[in-house]
């Protein structure tokens, strides 16, 4: 039965799919907004049935469109209209959905549990953040990159004053002698932070890749110069993030698993599509 129900969810994914291709060969907004609300509703739907199946294949769809409505405008200007409402939808989109699950901003640190499951379809959302970025980077979408990483940078809470606090109490813990059950209240502690700190961490280590794969794709000759110096000044605003952890970040990054998890290990292509117009 389950098996059954994965296939009719890759049919209706794919017929969607299809149909926001249509919509944009036609350049129309309307079906395209109609379907991206629709979209929109399969995507809570799968998150309250904790369908993470069907997440996966939906959440993809953001991707798949942006992608197709970046390629038609490079082969016309006439579809400029369109590929601006993809783009727009794409990354607000994701930007949307992995905030209205959280509760970042709302003065609350959430139960293991609970915030398991969010970080669990977070992770998801981030994946598709990193596949807008590649793709950005691949077609040399500079200002769409731009956009993404603004949008980025929105997700996690930096003023959350409770995980600040948090964060705080563990480090002052470590530096004490502690006793058995002070230790152990020290490692709950540790695992609360960890798991509600999840998105914020994943969001730093989302720039520092941006950052380290630009300048690769520049000695590979991927980019030029001034693409690259473009992108740097991007990056200029979020420093903050590159900065933070760097080192720790670093190793994280020389994780193989990680870099499947998040599509990192597909990022080094050596050539850009031609015919860019945008």
């Amino acid at each position: 039965m389950e098996g059954k129900y994965e296939t009719i969810t890759k049919e209706i994914t794919s017929t969607i799919i299809r149909s926001f291709y249509i919509a944009i060969d036609n350049r129309d907004l309307n079906v395209f907004y109609s379907l991206n609300s629709f979209l929109y509703r399969r995507l809570s739907d799968n998150y309250n049935q904790d369908n993470i199946g069907g997440y996966v294949d939906f959440s993809a769809v953001f991707v798949y469109y942006y992608e197709y409505s970046l390629k038609k405008l490079n082969l016309s200007i006439t579809y400029r209209d369109i590929y601006e409402a993809c783009a727009d939808r794409s990354t607000r989109g994701l930007k949307e959905k992995l905030n209205s699950y959280s509760k970042w901003g709302r003065g609350e640190i959430t139960n293991v549990h609970e915030q398991n499951k969010i970080n669990k379809y977070s992770k998801i959302i981030l994946n598709r953040f990193s596949e807008i970025i590649y793709t950005s980077l691949r077609y040399k979408d500079i200002s769409h990159l731009s956009f993404t990483l603004n949008q980025l940078h929105q997700v996690p809470n930096a003023y959350d004053h409770n995980l600040s606090n948090l964060r705080f109490e563990i480090l002052i813990s470590k530096r004490k002698q502690l006793t058995a059950e002070e230790l152990q209240d020290l490692h709950e502690k540790e695992e609360l932070y960890e798991i509600n700190s999840y998105v914020n961490n994943v969001v730093r280590i989302l720039y520092k890749v941006t950052l380290f794969w630009s300048i690769f794709l520049y000695q590979t000759d991927a980019i030029n110069f001034d693409d690259l110096s473009q992108i740097l000044e991007i990056l200029e605003s979020y420093k903050g993030y590159i900065q933070h952890d760097f080192l720790e970040d670093v190793m994280i990054l020389r994780d193989e698993q990680l870099g499947g998890d998040y599509s990192w290990h597909h990022w080094d292509f050596v050539s850009t599509p031609k015919s860019q117009t945008v």
